[in-house]
């Protein structure tokens, strides 16, 4: 079921409220841009027409749409299947590697445009394996390993649920030391780092009890949450 739709009987119904950029987006070369865009426009029988207001914000020029599709560039065609997946407002979109070819400003314009459609309410798939932009505007995160999905959480509880470093410089040096939850990954004089996952109660009790000079506890990064998940560390 997509969209309240049984597949594949709604198939064409289901694509028609859908937007879609595949990973390695290709168009009619012979094409220029701005015939494309408007073949795209006819072919999806719409109302809606390729907004100028989305080429401009994309920095597309008329001597760009002029062009035909095979004289452009990666980042200008990439462009070119944002705005064909974007203009007629669909409620699902698909979006497989999108800021593939863009370049930091253009990959921030594409983030607000997610960000806008998310607003609105519009549902977006999003597919990348740069940690850092998923982390940046994705709401929740679905991990795939071999196949199979073995996450599908908010941003937040997946973070939480995973592995957490702690840094610790005591005043003096204490014998033995180990904490509840905790395994020592590094030890230089005064300095510790530990890795952490479990209840923290009793780990807090244990550092209260101990000559802290600093303690540091980094938020949990996406990438370590997904690392964990394909290296097999988690035990969820």
């Amino acid at each position: 079921m997509v969209l309240g739709k049984p597949l594949p009987e709604a198939a064409l119904e289901v694509r028609r409220r859908c937007g879609y950029l595949p990973g390695n987006f290709s168009a009619y070369q012979n094409m220029t841009a701005e015939e494309f865009l408007s073949f795209i426009a006819r072919l999806r029988r719409t109302s809606t027409s390729i907004q100028p207001e989305l080429t401009e914000r994309f920095q597309l020029t008329g001597k760009d749409l002029a062009k035909k599709i095979k004289n452009l560039s990666h980042g200008t065609r990439q462009k070119i299947g944002i705005i064909q997946a974007f203009f007629h407002q669909p409620e699902l979109l698909i979006l497989d590697e999108p800021t593939i070819g863009l370049d930091p400003l253009m990959q921030d314009v594409l983030y607000d445009l997610l960000r806008e459609f998310q607003q609105k309410g519009h549902t977006i798939f999003f597919s990348s394996h740069i940690l850092s932009e998923v982390e940046k505007i994705c709401q929740r995160v679905a991990i795939v390993r071999d196949g199979h999905l073995v996450a599908l959480e908010t941003l937040d509880d997946l973070k939480k649920k995973r592995y957490r470093r702690l840094q610790l410089l005591l005043k003096r040096e204490v014998d033995n030391l180990n904490l509840p939850s905790a395994s020592l990954i590094e030890h230089r004089g005064l300095y510790y780092e530990f890795v952490v996952k479990g209840e923290m109660q009793e780990l807090l009790q244990a550092l209260a009890r101990l000559p802290v000079e600093n303690i540091v506890f980094p938020e949990p990064s996406l990438e370590e949450a997904f690392m964990a998940y394909y290296r097999g560390t988690d035990d969820a």
